[in-house]
């Protein structure tokens, strides 16, 4: 087998990361076995996996890596914590975005932890597949993933039985999309994760907790909505999709930075009585293709120009490119592991190995910002 040698094996900030983590296992087995796994991702292997992992660290079968990430005892969710301290120390500015993104992960049988079928955009065809909701930290400097849930499916959550085979424990309720992304966004927003923004990709703009959240922690947002949603302008609610229909072409802009779409935005009515706060109705529409559309409920600041909220509705793109990245370098996308514990331990483990590329990235290795570095 050959493998590829790829910026970050030999960083000399790896070392920093990896000894920031080291805390978190309680035994040099798998301390030793965790430094080995993200090595392993950051060199180049063409298809990671628990068998390219193993040939990487010299092993001449998996079972060390398998127990790393079923059976050894450390604490996956202080990774995790660590590995968002380490991206925000490297790459925060005031005006940070945290964006949810959705990926989903073919699958060929169904035994695989929150393993479902649904119809495939990309693939035009019903599929097998695991879903997972993302948290990345976007800034001017750079974006990576800080958090990470998986989504179980109802069909999952009302089989106890099925759920206890994948090692799901018996407390682990039914949630979607949306309160998963709401409840990673508690968590940077509790961990210290400086954040101006949220941002989503997917239409979470409808989930009033969400929103509510937001809100209260005094954090801007650009939240995607689905065309028949419905927003209050003018006096009266309508949908978004109705709206949209109504504006003249005058009305859409090219922001100045990219001319493959237009937007609009229209001020909205909302609970906000006071003076530091604005609503609207963000549009972006297709050059090529105008009847593509795409909404956003926004939430901002008095004064706020109309350029930054595309800014911030824009994050997303950048965070999903992230996703994809990560997926075809870091072996994101090529896991083999079936256990609810096991995949958040494959995945924490490859955004560790993102994070030390996201640093690389931005040119701050070797150097700590602070959280409200501009």
């Amino acid at each position: 087998m050959t493998y590829e040698r790829a910026v970050g094996e030999e960083a000399p900030d790896l070392d920093v990361l990896l000894d920031r983590i080291a805390r978190r296992f309680s035994r040099a087995e798998p301390r030793q076995r965790a430094r080995t796994f993200v090595r392993g991702i950051l060199s180049g292997l063409r298809r990671p996996n628990g068998w390219t992992l193993a040939r990487y660290a010299g092993d001449s079968d998996p079972n060390g890596m398998q127990r790393l990430l079923n059976a050894a005892r450390w604490d996956v969710e202080g990774v995790r914590d660590d590995l968002r301290t380490w991206v925000v120390e490297h790459l925060a500015e005031p005006r940070a975005v945290l964006v949810m993104h959705e990926a989903a992960f073919p699958k060929k049988g169904d035994r695989s932890v929150g393993v479902y079928r649904r119809y495939g955009d990309r693939t035009g065809r019903a599929e097998n597949v695991q879903v997972g909701v993302f948290l990345g930290y976007s800034t001017r400097r750079g974006s990576a993933l800080v958090d990470r849930e998986l989504y179980l499916p109802t069909s999952w959550t009302q089989d106890r039985q099925r759920c206890r085979l994948a090692g799901i424990p018996d407390d682990v309720a039914h949630l979607s999309r949306p309160e998963l992304g709401r409840r990673m966004v508690r968590r940077a927003l509790d961990g210290g994760a400086a954040a101006a923004w949220v941002a989503t990709d997917e239409p979470y703009g409808d989930n009033e907790a969400l929103r509510a959240l937001l809100e209260q922690r005094g954090v801007g947002y650009a939240l995607a909505m689905s065309a028949g949603d419905r927003i209050a302008i003018a006096g009266s609610a309508t949908e978004v999709r109705e709206f949209a229909r109504s504006l003249r072409p005058a009305a859409y802009r090219h922001s100045g930075t990219s001319r493959a779409y237009e937007w609009a935005a229209v001020a909205t009515a909302g609970s906000d009585t006071g003076r530091e706060w604005r609503r609207c109705l963000l549009i972006r529409r297709s050059t090529a293709q105008p009847d593509q559309l795409r909404y956003y409920g926004c939430r901002a600041p008095a004064g706020t120009a109309v350029a930054e909220l595309i800014r911030v509705a824009s994050a997303p793109s950048a965070v999903q490119a992230r996703v994809g990245a990560t997926g075809r370098v870091l072996g994101l996308d090529q896991y083999q592991v079936r256990r609810y514990d096991a995949w958040y331990r494959y995945v924490t483990l490859c955004l560790v190995a993102g994070a030390q590329l996201a640093a690389e990235a931005a040119g701050s290795t070797g150097s700590r910002r602070p959280a409200n570095a501009s």
